[in-house]
C-alpha cells in the first residue's frame, strides 16, 4: 500500500516556522506516512491578525491548488481558526484540518460524561495565548 500523503501547509512566509515544524512531525513517526511541508511563497511573515489571516489564506491558495492532486489530506500549521481551512475544502473533498481544529477535538475528547452521559461540571478546557490578536 502506498503512503499516506500529507500536506503540512504553513500559510505565512517565513520559512524557519515551517522548517520547525520537520521535528515535531517527524518524531510522530507513523507507519505508512510521508510528510511534504509548503511554506506561503506571498503574504505576511506571521499571523497576528484575522486580517493576516484572511489575506494569507487567499495569497497561499494558488500555490497549493496543483498540490492537491498528489496529497490525501493536508494540515494548515496556524494556530488560529484560519480561513484557508474552509477555502481549501471548497477545492478538495480530501480531509484539511487546522491546527487549531485539531486542538479543540482532542480537548473535547479527553472531557469524560459522568455516569448518565452529563458534561461534568468541573471539567473544561482552555486555551492559552501568547499575545492578542484573535
Amino acid at each position: 500500500m502506498p503512503p499516506i500523503k500529507i500536506l503540512i501547509i504553513n500559510p505565512n512566509t517565513t520559512q524557519s516556522m515551517t522548517d520547525g515544524l520537520r521535528a515535531p512531525v517527524e518524531s510522530l513517526d507513523y507507519n505508512n506516512t510521508s510528510y511534504t511541508y509548503h511554506t506561503s511563497p506571498h503574504g505576511p511573515p506571521s499571523i497576528n491578525s484575522p486580517s493576516d489571516a484572511a489575506l494569507s489564506a487567499t495569497l497561499t491558495l494558488p500555490s497549493l491548488l496543483p498540490l492537491l492532486p498528489t496529497h490525501d489530506a493536508f494540515l494548515i500549521a496556524c494556530y488560529s481558526p484560519h480561513p484557508l481551512v474552509s477555502l481549501l475544502k471548497t477545492h478538495t473533498s480530501k480531509p484539511v484540518l487546522g491546527i487549531f481544529e485539531a486542538s479543540i477535538y482532542t480537548a473535547l475528547q479527553l472531557l469524560k460524561p459522568n455516569e448518565k452521559g452529563e458534561e461534568k461540571e468541573n471539567e473544561k478546557f482552555g486555551i492559552g495565548l501568547v499575545r492578542c490578536g484573535f
